[in-house]
């Protein structure tokens, strides 16, 4: 197939520049340039999404990030960090939210590869897990990208992915001997807040015989935040202060280590090996599920819930090992992509209650427990480049997950129906398989079309097939539009379905005021489903990025503790896991990047959510803010110097309405607030960088009160500094 120069031509290269390089032309004998067959695979094509974006090496390391890759990736169109629903409860353990759904709807990969070690930690009557999320097991200074994306083009990921996807994309260099060194070191202007040590290597080489290796360490430590940080903050009008604390936000300590070999047998094949072992250990601040009454003996001394001796130490740690095979390869018109990863997660914590105003608090006798979380994955995607009857490519896919969870909580909580008595057992299985079949068609007049459909089937819950469609059209030279939508879906979690985990409540978390209640799983529900659809208009230039985007979400069966008693035995309902029928998720984003000299950039993009609500409750399905703006000002002064100005402006965010019976909850609101931040690198040498910072430089400090959308610390004014030796 050939294609002409004209105006649809060039289209077609604005629309696809990063392949641009594929373009082959030449001139037949009336002076007209021919252009070679265009190939792009439906996963290359997903990045040109209105809801793709990415993070660089150059912006980690210009920016910094303290401990958490969340921390940069926030600031991507459509991303915020919060808890799975509006409780507050682990309220400064936030994770990655992507536009609106909650963070239990964000698939974290690695290199492609899901990453689940969350779903090992129990999950609570509220939808909240005691972790920080997935986001923290690569060190910041081994990362060569970030990819996100949201909306219609994380569809095609699959389980898990109805929010978004966010891919940490790992550094990888085999042709020579290179390697760095790096320290980094944040210093907190408050005594009260921690501060963060940061140290790692890495080193990668040719071994001969077509062998590579790629072999990385890091340890970071990120001190807790004082227990008495809200304590002085929340004081009555009178000065009283409260009877109750929230804590500060826990601190954590990283080793990391990963070893990858790579074999490349031919031209364009490639098989890598690779181990990687992971642990986090957290830094207690005297947090609990549930904050009445849990630390309350630190401030007045004694009592079933005294924390003292907890605070500062190690109350839960998260082992992740980690193995994977693949296999990459091409020719001349096929390439397969194949991986076999097994992931094993340990996570070993102080024993909590289940039960009413003791759910979440740590158990008086100190008492451990382990639960263990084992993910098999497999997945082979093989796209066919096909000339007629049109250019296009064709990619089918196939995978396996299977989940194993061991975990003694699931038994813990006594059974209370006499009619339920029996057998109960502390492990669960799941297994999904999947099918999926895109098609990229890049058409002459401009138009490219990337339909999808996806089939999964899940040994609880059952089958279900989603179909998916993008459109992109080059109206000009510079202006495109583009619309998607897609049927994403995420398997209920194994706490949710397995019917021997059960929760206790004497009345408080019992909806509608029951009495003494028990939610227990469910094994007939269904997957979670959103059908995700967006439009918006790109233009682009030589010097000008900017688009706006309409996303809507129309979510069905989102699994929440049911609000209809399932039975009565004496004085005691029985509650169950359920599909909400509706909630609708509904937001603008936009984004406005200008070269505005060949040194001078400025980055914007800025997220308003028009709607996020339970249609069942009224609930937001999350604490999300009205209007988030992220600025960026990136000065390249010289050649080796480099200075940044950031802003990131959050709008208002909105207290839940209802409590754990469903009657109103009056909280506060928590008003908008922006916050500073300047960075600058400086390339000493060849071999050596140096960076430095101030985040939040106006000392805009937020405190937790546990009541309304005041629910997690905004850390203070931050100095911090860095160095990397390269060889």
């Amino acid at each position: 197939m050939k294609i002409r120069k004209t105006i649809v031509a060039s289209q077609i290269m604005l629309l696809f520049s990063p392949w641009s390089a594929q373009l082959a032309s030449a001139q037949d004998g009336s002076g007209v340039t021919e252009l070679e067959t265009i190939y792009v695979t439906p996963a290359e094509q997903v990045k040109q999404s209105l809801g793709a974006s990415e993070v660089r090496a150059k912006d980690i390391d210009r920016q910094g990030v303290t401990n958490d890759l969340s921390e940069i990736i926030r600031k991507q169109p459509g991303v915020n960090l919060t808890g799975n629903s509006t409780s507050g409860q682990r309220g400064n353990n936030r994770q990655i939210e992507i536009r609106g759904m909650g963070p239990e709807n964000t698939l974290i990969l690695v290199d492609g590869k899901p990453v689940r070690s969350r779903n090992s930690v129990r999950y609570s009557r509220r939808n909240e897990r005691d972790t920080r999320g997935d986001s923290n097991w690569v060190p910041a200074e081994m990362v060569q990208s970030i990819e996100v994306y949201r909306g219609p083009a994380a569809a095609r990921y699959g389980d898990g992915a109805a929010g978004g996807v966010v891919n940490i994309i790992t550094k990888k260099k085999f042709d020579a001997f290179s390697g760095s060194v790096n320290t980094y070191y944040a210093a907190p202007y408050h005594d009260e807040e921690g501060d963060t040590k940061r140290a790692n290597f890495n080193l990668m080489t040719p071994l001969g015989g077509n062998f590579g290796l790629r072999v990385y360490g890091s340890y970071n430590k990120t001190d807790a935040d004082a227990w008495y940080i809200n304590l002085l903050h929340n004081r009555s009008e009178d000065g009283s202060l409260p009877s109750t604390i929230t804590a500060g936000r826990e601190g954590v300590k990283n080793r990391d280590g990963n070893v990858l070999l790579r074999w490349s047998p031919a031209a364009r094949q490639t098989l890598d090996l690779e181990f990687s072992n992971s642990r986090q250990e957290n830094i207690y601040a005297g947090d609990a599920q549930i904050s009445q009454g849990t630390v309350d003996a630190i401030a007045k001394g004694g009592g079933q819930f005294d924390l003292t001796d907890l605070i500062g130490q190690n109350s839960n740690t998260m082992t992740r090992n980690v193995y994977s095979l693949t296999y990459n390869g091409s020719w001349d018109n096929v390439s397969n992509t194949t991986y076999v990863q097994y992931e094993n997660t340990r996570n070993n914590r102080y024993d909590e209650g289940l039960s009413g105003l003791a759910e979440g608090a740590i158990s008086g006798d100190r008492s451990r427990i382990t639960s263990r979380l084992n993910n098999l994955d497999i997945m082979s995607e093989t796209t066919v480049n096909f000339r007629s009857p049109f250019a296009h490519s064709l990619t089918l896919g196939l995978g396996y997950t299977q989940a194993r969870l061991h975990d003694m909580n699931i038994v813990k909580q006594q059974v209370l129906d006499p009619d339920d008595i029996g057998d109960r057992s502390p492990d669960y299985k799941t297994k999904l398989f999947s099918l999926t079949l895109e098609d990229n068609i890049i058409l002459e007049n401009g138009l490219t079309i990337t339909p999808g459909v996806f089939y999964e089937r899940h040994n609880v819950i059952g089958s279900s097939l989603n179909p998916s469609l993008n459109v992109w059209y080059a109206l000009n030279d510079e202006v495109t539009l583009k619309a998607g939508v897609a049927r994403a879906y995420k398997s209920p979690n194994i706490y949710q379905l397995d019917p021997d985990y059960r929760m206790y409540s004497q009345g408080f978390g019992c909806w509608g005021g029951t009495g003494p209640c028990y939610v227990r799983g469910n094994e007939d529900l269904e997957a979670e489903k959103s059908l995700n659809s967006e439009i918006g208009l790109e233009y682009k230039s030589e010097r000008i990025l900017t688009n706006l985007t309409f996303f809507n979400n129309d979510y069905k069966n989102k699994v929440e503790p049911g609000i209809q008693s399932e039975g009565k035995f004496g004085s005691l309902y029985e509650y169950q896991y359920y599909n909400v029928p509706r909630a609708i998720v509904r937001g603008l984003e936009s984004t406005f990047n200008v070269r505005l000299t060949d040194r001078l950039s400025w980055d914007n993009n800025a997220t308003y959510m028009i709607k996020s609500k339970n249609r069942d409750t009224g609930e937001a399905l999350s604490t999300t803010p009205k209007f988030t703006l992220n600025s960026i000002l990136a000065w390249d002064i010289t050649d080796r110097l480099n200075a940044n100005v950031m802003v990131t402006w959050y709008g208002k965010q909105k207290s839940r309405t209802l409590d754990s019976r469903g009657e109103p909850y009056l909280g506060e609101d928590r008003d908008p607030y922006a916050l500073l931040s300047v960075s600058g690198t400086f390339r000493v040498s060849k071999h050596l960088n140096l960076r430095a910072g101030v985040n939040n430089v106006f000392d805009k400090q937020l405190y937790r009160s546990g009541a309304g959308a005041n629910t997690y610390n905004e850390p203070g004014r931050l100095l911090w500094a860095g160095a990397s030796v390269s060889f």
